[in-house]
């Protein structure tokens, strides 16, 4: 008798990067080399899948900055979490 193949999905690999559970204050560096600071963590919905977003403050100099958001794919490092 054959064995019953079984037409099994195959395990797909996490889709959870490093970057998708940072705590609230952490400063980060940008793919583009900017400096952002968390302020919260919020799930967005895009195309029926809900991805991790950060909402803070994005420095453009020492003391300067603007609230925008960062997605996990423009994180490049973490510089200090406090």
């Amino acid at each position: 008798m054959l064995p019953l193949m079984l037409n099994l999905p195959k395990p797909q690999p996490s889709k959870l990067s490093m970057f998708d559970n940072l705590s609230r204050h952490t400063l980060i560096r940008l793919t583009d080399g900017g400096v952002f600071l968390i302020k919260c963590k919020v799930m967005e919905l895009h195309s029926g899948e809900e991805i991790p977003c950060y909402l803070g403050q994005r420095y453009t100099t020492e003391v300067d900055y603007f609230t925008t958001r960062c997605y996990t794919d423009q994180i490049d490092s973490i510089i200090k979490e406090l």
